[in-house]
């Protein structure tokens, strides 16, 4: 019906087959997607995060899907980069059910394309003295 339902976190999360995260890393987000918050996602969902890496807990996150808590898993960010030895990702280069980028899947080519065309016509309101795009 094109409706959409605003809900807290937790049933989000409880009800959702695709977790999608695209917030800001604050105060309030970073560790956000938590152990506590994975264990209650179906065991048929995915977490996808083009976030920041520290709004998840890597570690949480690298265990659930080896557990099977989650069937899969998406990221284009991480909390260091490059990822170290050390890092919980590493355990999951074998996984069918994980995609790993290396911080730029925003560059294909459409997405480029659409961003030189943005600059262009910056630039030509800029000349014009026209605002667009602009905060003042």
């Amino acid at each position: 019906d094109g409706s959409k339902e605003c809900v807290e976190l937790d049933e989000l999360l409880q009800k959702s087959d695709v977790v999608s995260l695209h917030i800001p890393a604050n105060q309030h987000t970073v560790g956000l997607i938590s152990k506590q918050k994975l264990a209650l996602m179906k065991s048929t969902a995915i977490l996808i995060n083009a976030a920041r890496g520290s709004v998840t807990d890597e570690a949480a996150v690298a265990d659930a899907v080896i557990s099977g808590k989650i069937a899969g898993f998406a990221s284009d960010v991480y909390t260091k980069e490059p990822l170290d030895s050390n890092h919980p990702f590493n355990s999951l280069y074998s996984y069918d059910n994980v995609i790993l980028t290396p911080h730029m899947a925003w560059g294909a080519y459409e997405a480029r394309k659409r961003l030189i065309s943005e600059i262009a016509l910056n630039i030509d309101s800029f000349e014009k003295g026209e605002k667009r795009n602009r905060v003042d």
